[in-house]
Formats: C-alpha cells, structure tokens, sequence
C-alpha cells in the first residue's frame, strides 16, 4: 500500500470517527435525559474523540463577574472560578477569539495564577467561546493534555470541537438560562456536599465554599430530615429513586420547598457518592396551599348553606305556630311572654342562617351599578356610631374610581363587619383606615390566586391598627364560627359572611396581617362600564289590612311535612280551602281532575324529581289562569340569571312568619307587587 493511499485512509477513518462522534451527540441530544446529565454525556463523548485529560465547561456570572465551571469531564466535580479577561479562557471569552496552543505555558496570554487552578502542567489547550441566541458570549469550551505522548491538539480537533459545540449550541444556551433555578450538587458516601453549582447562593444565601465539606443535612428542614436522610441512603446504597420534595431552611432562616432528582455515583470499587439537582417549588406549593384553603372553605360554604337550608325549613314551624299560639293567648297570660321568648331565639336564629347562606353563597342580590365612595359615605355615620369615639376613622377615597355591579345592602355589611372585626382588634382604640383606588390586576395576579380575572378593578380596604394576627390564624380567619374572641363573645360568621358576599359579587378579598401590626383586607369588584342606576327611594311600609283571609282554592306542594303542615293550617285558619300533597305526580292529578277551581299554587322550589318551576309549567299549561307563589328556604340557584326562576316571579323567602305569607298569598291573588312589610320586633 503506498504512502499516500495510507494517509488517505487514515483520514477516512478520522472523519468516520468525527462523524461516529457527532453523530452520537446527536443521539444523547435526542435521549430526553435531563440538560446537565445531557451535557455530562456529550462532554464526555467529546472528550473522548480528541483523546483529551480534560473537557471544561465555563458559564459567565455576571453577578461575581467570573467564568465558573459547570461540568468539567475527566474529573471529579469541583467548583473552579477564574477572572473572566485572564488567562486563555478569559482571553477567548473578552476576545471571541478560537485559540489552540501548542504549550500553554510557552504561550503569552496564559497567566500561571489562573491557568495552573486546573491543577495540570497543561501541554495542549484548545479552547472556544459558547454564544447564546442572541450571539451573546455566555462563556468558553476549554480542552486540555497535561502529557506530552497524548500529542498537540490539531486543527482537525479544533474544527470537531467547533462542529461540536455549535451542534449543541441551544443545548448550552437552555443550560445556562436554566441555571439560574437549578442547583447541581454532589455529595460523597457520607452525605458530605463536595460540588454545588453557583445557584446555591440564591437558593439558600450561602456561597458554594461555605457549604462545601458540610452534609446537605444541615440545609434540610429538622422536620423533614428523618424522610430526607432515608431518601439519600436509597441512593447511596445504589437505588435510583422517584424525585424527592423537602423543606430547606435558608441563611435568612426563610422556608422554602425543594424538588431533588438524584442519582449514585459509581467507580470500579462501586458507589462513590451522588450527584442530583434540585429546583425551587415554593412558589407552586404555596399556590397549592392556597387551593386546598379555597377549596375547604368552598366546601364549608356549601355544608353551611345547605345546614342553613334545612334549619329554615324547621324555623318555619318554629316561628309560625308561635305566633298562632300567641294570636290565641290573652296579653296577661304567663305563657305569653315565654311564647315571645321563642319568637326571639327564633328570629336570632333566623338572623344566623341568613348569615350562613351569605358565606355559601346562597343569597339573593339586588345588582345595581354603584359607585363605592357614594355607598361609603351613605354608610359613614353609622359606621362612626358602630366603632366608638375612640377610634379615628381616616379615608382616603379615589374621586376618579370607576364603577361596579354590587348589591349596595351587601357592600354595607362587608363595611359593617370588617369594622366591627377592626373594632375588637382595638379594645385601646386606634385608627381605622377606609381606602378605594382603581387597580389593575396583571395575568400573573390572576394565575396565582383562584377565581381571579385580569383586568381593571375597583378596590377598597379596610385597614386597622389592632393587635393583629399570626400566619396561622390568618389562614382561617374567613372560617365559619371561627374567632379569636373569648367564648360567648363571637359567633365567628362575620368574616365568614364578607367572604361569602364577596364570592357571590364574583369579587375576591385578600388579608394580610402581622402580629401587633394590625390587619388589612383588600377587595376586588370588577370595573364595569355603565351609568350609575337610580336608587330607589325606600318608601314606609304600609301596613297590611288586618283581614288577609280568603275563600279561594289553593294547592300547596311541599316535600318537607313540617312546612306543609303549617302551611295548610295557616291557609285553612285564613278561610282558604286546601288540597296539599308532598309528591309532584299527586299535584299535577289534582289539577287534571279539576274537581276544585285552583286560583293559587304555593310550591316549593327544590324538591325531589321535579323543581317548583318545571311543576308550575306543567301545570300552567293545563291552567294558564293559574297563579303562583314560590318558596324555598334558599335562593342560590333558585333566583337570578342562572337560576330556576326569573326575576319577577312571586317569590317568599323561608322562614317566614305568619303574617308575611298570609299578606304574600292574599298579594299574589289579589295582582299586587309590592313587598309585603316587615314585621315589627316582638315587644
């Protein structure tokens, strides 16, 4: 074989093993491993073609302004530093400049204080600079022999080295974005840390050489240090397990969550220790807290609306056979004034389901556009006579806020508790502070916290200077019947019924507190765009005529017998004649049969099978003369837009007494529309 046919093969046989090389990076670029494992293997697929000691690569940090190296193939993981316009790598790196030298330490540029940290009497050192997307150096590709048989890098490794690293360019570009959130760490058999990448100093506020030749334990949360130690020994024994989540306790002794993916590490003599990452998760773990709380309370309200739905049924005969018992009783009987009594619970009682369906959201709302500072300053002078003269209210109100879809009854109350709550947290006085602004809620806001939309809001806050509260109570001051005031000081609905309203609004509220700090809520109604609606003028009742009797024939539906019961009694009392039934099939008979001239069907809303509306449909198509009048001991999806029914249909809201359904039916029979008076306060 001639000399040249010889050389012509060898160079056949390099650029097969070039493209072997290359082709392999490919693979392990394609291999869906994660991004240091992926540079780890092509480094050392790479290192291996040019028959290299060692491969480094150096990543720019602008914070300490200095080259650092993340992986450096042929050795041990070691964290090295190095001045970024020294030695050759700081000259490719200020330069851009490719640089292959023959002997580094007959070369002018290489600086024996930086050059000889990598420990070799380096013989070849080619090295090349690493740019970003954008064409931004991000740092240097260093190779390097300490032994003189290994041979000068020729320009043929130069020109693979180049192949290479701009095959995997991006790859080193993702790394070094990535970097910022990932920590690379290394620890020997006994836990002892003996690598950590720069972004330990951002995950924990030590720097990498203050942590080195100490156990990772000593960054671990005590409480989950029994859980992580077992972890750690799975993996030193050689198991590769699922990634491991933990609490870390930083240098400002802040908590944060931790997600680590490890492996073992392995020499001829087996395993040498571990090598793993780990990310920061607190940010999605607190948005998980933040689900699980929003999510408890959601199912709370809707345990306490459906408590309250019940209890309004039980009210009804509670309420109403005490008033016909006392309707039959002389003034001066004894047992009159025990019969007021009842009246009184009751009527309390009545107050606290009202309470309860307002935190499960499962009140009626009279929606109006409003302007917020007008409704404050309807609000103001009782507020003044709510907190006492020993707390100076200060307002700061945006004369240029925009308007919102509220109930303006229902804001009131939101300012009628959160002040009585600020109140109490000021037994010394103190200062009250009432804010609105327009605000702007970004996408990122809204994607932290549930239930919150983007866009323009109107805020308003209500500020104090109490005693405050700590971050536990702070998760649970919007639970029903919970209170931090001594027993039989608090029913603990307050807060509970501004978190519900606001839901309602579909507003969102937001508490912040320290102890001795005092506390603060935000409110968030979103912006509408619309002139403000006409307030109504609240005329004085009327007082119904004494007779609400009649002789007409009604059919009252209701599943509950307690209700019905007294109900028909009462209607029966009143000279009404009565077909009752409890089962919707019996009602629509009743009506087919037509024995009887039905004027008015009385019919719960919910009931079992068929809802009051789709009952009254089926029957008004049989008697579209038919009149009738609804009652339910809730209204969540039972009034509204969404609702069973519509605006406009004869509705009564359970419990009631006595006297406001008999004036209701006699309304209804009679075509009238307006709401039946409120009954005065028993004596």
């Amino acid at each position: 074989m001639s000399e040249r046919m010889q050389q012509d093969l060898e160079r056949r046989d390099v650029e097969i093993r070039r493209l072997h090389t290359l082709l392999k990076v490919s693979k392990i670029m394609n291999s869906g491993i994660t991004h240091d494992r992926m540079i780890e293997q092509i480094n050392e697929a790479v290192r291996m073609h040019l028959t290299a000691d060692r491969l480094t690569v150096f990543f720019y940090d602008p914070k300490t302004n200095e080259l650092y190296s993340y992986i450096a193939s042929g050795l041990q993981p070691g964290e090295l530093r190095i001045p970024p316009d020294q030695g050759i790598a700081g000259y490719v790196f200020g330069s851009g400049e490719m640089v292959c030298v023959e002997d580094a330490y007959d070369d002018p540029r290489f600086s024996p204080e930086v050059d000889r940290k990598t420990g070799y009497r380096t013989k070849s050192m080619p090295t090349m600079h690493i740019t970003n997307r954008q064409g931004v150096r991000i740092g240097v590709v260093q190779a390097l022999n300490k032994k003189a048989e290994n041979g000068v890098f020729s320009q043929e490794d130069m020109i693979f080295l180049w192949e290479a690293v701009d095959q995997i360019s991006d790859l080193y570009t993702a790394l070094e974005e990535a970097l910022s959130h990932l920590l690379i760490f290394s620890v020997d058999t006994d836990a002892v840390l003996t690598y950590v990448s720069p972004a330990i100093e951002g995950f924990t506020g030590y720097r990498a050489g203050e942590t080195l030749g100490k156990t990772i334990y000593e960054l671990v949360h005590p409480e989950d240090l029994k859980y992580f130690t077992s972890r750690i020994a799975k993996i030193l024994d050689g198991d590769n397990i699922e990634p491991v989540e933990f609490r870390i306790v930083t240098r400002q002794e802040e908590v944060k969550w931790m997600r680590a993916t490890s492996r073992p590490l392995y020499e001829d003599d087996g395993v040498t220790g571990a090598q793993g990452q780990m990310v920061d998760i607190t940010e999605r773990k607190d948005l998980e807290e933040d689900l699980r709380e929003a999510q408890k309370i959601e199912s709370i309200g809707r345990l306490a609306g459906g408590i309250a739905h019940d209890f309004n049924n039980l009210l009804v005969p509670i309420i109403g056979y005490t008033d016909v018992a006392a309707g039959k009783l002389e003034d001066a009987h004894p047992a009159t004034s025990h019969l007021f009594q009842i009246k009184d619970a009751a009527e309390r009682a009545k107050a606290l389901t009202h309470q309860l369906l307002a935190f499960g959201r499962k009140q009626m709302l009279d929606m109006q556009v409003l302007d917020l500072n007008a409704v404050y300053w309807d609000f103001e002078k009782i507020l003044r006579r709510l907190i006492g003269e020993d707390i100076e209210i200060i307002h700061k109100l945006d004369e240029g806020i925009d308007k919102v879809r509220a109930d303006r009854s229902q804001v009131q109350q939101i300012l009628m508790n959160l002040a009585v709550n600020a109140r109490d947290a000021m037994p010394g006085g103190g200062t009250l502070l009432i804010e609105t602004a327009n605000v702007e809620l970004d996408d990122e806001f809204a994607a932290r916290y549930e239930s919150v939309s983007a866009g323009p809001h109107v805020m308003i806050s209500v500020t104090d200077t109490g005693h405050g509260m700590d971050q536990e109570t702070l998760k649970q001051v919007f639970e029903p019947f919970f209170t931090t005031k001594g027993r039989g000081k608090g029913a603990g609905l307050g807060l509970a019924t501004v978190y519900g309203i606001v839901k309602q609004h579909n507003s969102s509220i937001w508490a912040t507190s320290e102890p001795n700090e005092g506390t603060s809520f935000k409110i968030y109604f979103p912006r509408v765009d619309a002139p403000d609606e006409a307030v109504e003028e609240v005329v004085a009742a009327v007082a119904p005529p004494e007779d609400n009797s009649g002789n007409e024939m009604v059919l009252v539906v209701e599943d509950e017998d307690v209700v019905r019961g007294f109900v028909c009694e009462v209607l029966m009392d009143g000279g009404y004649d009565v077909l009752e039934t409890g089962v919707v099939d019996d009602a629509i008979r009743f009506v087919e049969e037509d024995k009887k001239p039905i004027q008015l069907l009385i019919t719960d809303v919910i009931m079992p099978r068929m809802n009051g509306r789709e009952l009254s449909e089926r029957i008004s198509a049989i008697r579209p003369d038919l009149k009738v009048l609804f009652m339910s001991g809730y209204t969540d999806n039972v009034i509204g837009e969404h609702g069973v029914l519509n605006e406009g249909m004869n509705f009564i809201q359970k419990p009631f007494t006595m006297q406001e359904f008999t004036h209701k039916v006699r309304m209804v029979l009679d075509g009238e529309v307006e709401d039946p008076p409120e009954e005065d306060e028993p004596a």
